[in-house]
């Protein structure tokens, strides 16, 4: 559930872009209307180049723009990531340690990096 958040001085604006990448880009301009200090974002899979554009814009008027866990193509954003393999393969740990034998895993699209490596978790750990 890809989300986007902003914070002006009186509160925060959440939207929902459902992985839908022109909800992306209205949900940005929407949250500079509104005049925001800062984007938070979870970006959506396949984000438009002009969606791209429109926040280095605003860092270039100063608003703070952090990606979590995803990049987009051709930005270079501050991004916080997860170690989505180390993750995985740790909690998989515990479950093996509590005796349950039985442990599925569902991931997300395996195109993404992050499918890839929480899967790669889940067998490894399984596999060791």
């Amino acid at each position: 559930m890809p989300l986007i958040l902003g914070w002006t001085i009186h509160g925060v604006l959440l939207y929902n872009t459902s992985e839908d990448p022109e909800k992306e880009y209205q949900a940005i301009l929407q949250a500079l209307d509104h005049r925001v200090q800062g984007i938070l974002m979870l970006p959506v899979i396949g984000t438009k180049r002009r969606t791209v554009e429109l926040l280095k814009k605003a860092e270039e008027d100063g608003i703070h723009v952090v990606l979590i866990d995803r990049n987009v193509p051709d930005g270079e954003f501050a991004a916080v990531f997860v170690d989505n393999r180390k993750t995985i393969y740790d909690g998989i740990s515990l479950f093996l340690k509590a005796w349950h034998e039985k442990i599925g895993i569902i991931t997300c699209p395996e195109v993404l990096r992050d499918g890839m490596t929480r899967l790669d978790g889940y067998v490894a750990c399984l596999a060791d």
